[in-house]
């Protein structure tokens, strides 16, 4: 029940993958015009409430790999109906972490995506994520990386990886909206308090600037995430 993230369990689900198209929620996805890239590449991971429709110019229609935090997910027919072959876990099943207070939420949750396959963010990396961020591994104040993060910490880490598109990946920054399309839920103020107490924004700015330069392949991203995200090459990165 509890299989790791690693290249074997991409590769028996999803085939040799060399392009991968990361497509977070942030406002900047919306206006990126990338979508034709995305679909174009082996395989297009998005994050917990992603939407589609209306933004397919600029996000793409293809959706492959479904990373959830679990704490609340779509369930497997609406996921297998938008072509979802596999599904990460972005908070792992060990014990090591304080994040375990969810666990049990988590647990529940998971039968709703009932057989399609589901890999979890392996100890290690999760442990890497944390110091990145600064994160005690017994912090139990409700800190913990974003599902984007955790999605770039993995497939970084793939050795066939060789060519990223990334979206909407602006860390909850300022916006009149925490995502590209609207979300009563996400977008009230309560809830955008709990969102900033759980990532700190420039943390995991540093934390995806120090993944991408530990990346030996190529990187599109368009200019305002480019500007956004203070990396030094604007567009394609190699």
């Amino acid at each position: 029940m509890f299989r790791s993230f690693d290249s074997a369990w991409l590769d028996e689900h999803f085939g040799p993958v060399r392009s991968v198209a990361l497509v977070g929620n942030g406002p900047s996805a919306g206006r990126s015009r990338l979508g034709p890239a995305i679909d174009e590449c082996d395989l297009v991971v998005r994050m917990n409430s992603y939407a589609l429709g209306g933004f397919e110019e600029h996000v793409g229609r293809r959706t492959d790999l479904f990373v959830t935090h679990l704490l609340h997910t779509y369930p497997a027919e609406q996921l297998r109906a938008d072509g979802v072959r596999g599904v990460l876990a972005s908070r792992p099943a060990g014990t090591r972490f304080a994040h375990n207070a969810a666990l049990g939420i988590m647990l529940r949750q998971r039968p709703q995506l009932k057989d399609l396959p589901t890999a979890w963010i392996a100890d290690r990396d999760f442990a890497d994520l944390y110091t990145l961020l600064g994160i005690p591994f017994d912090d139990a104040s409700g800190r913990n990386p974003s599902s984007g993060l955790v999605a770039l910490r993995v497939i970084t880490r793939i050795p066939t990886v060789q060519r990223l598109v990334l979206a909407g990946f602006d860390c909850f920054a300022a916006s009149p909206q925490i995502h590209y399309f609207v979300d009563p839920v996400y977008d009230a103020p309560e809830r955008r308090a709990v969102v900033a107490h759980s990532h700190n924004t420039h943390a995991e700015r540093a934390a995806i600037r120090t993944l991408l330069d530990s990346f030996s392949g190529a990187v599109l991203m368009p200019d305002e995430l480019t500007e956004a995200l203070a990396v030094k090459s604007p567009g394609e990165i190699s």
